[in-house]
């Protein structure tokens, strides 16, 4: 629950918006996507080790940082 109703707890915004999309059905299909045609993908790099995580939350610059630290690291 967030700290304060209406607020996000990280940037304190309130304007917020949903996407079209973003119905109860859509969400349900997306999570059956995912469970079927992600999950498997994941299993398969992190049962041969060379799984690489990465934190996609904060700035784009950020993410970017992380995730061309993991491509580094994969090809080293």
């Amino acid at each position: 629950l967030p700290q304060a109703e209406g607020a996000c707890d990280t940037c304190g915004g309130t304007d917020f918006s949903r996407r079209a999309d973003d119905t109860s059905e859509a969400v349900k299909a997306r999570l059956r996507a995912y469970a079927e045609q992600t999950a498997p993908v994941e299993e398969f790099y992190e049962s041969r080790g060379v799984l690489q995580r990465a934190d996609a939350m904060g700035a784009i610059g950020a993410v970017s940082k992380r995730l061309s630290a993991c491509v580094e690291e994969a090809l080293a």
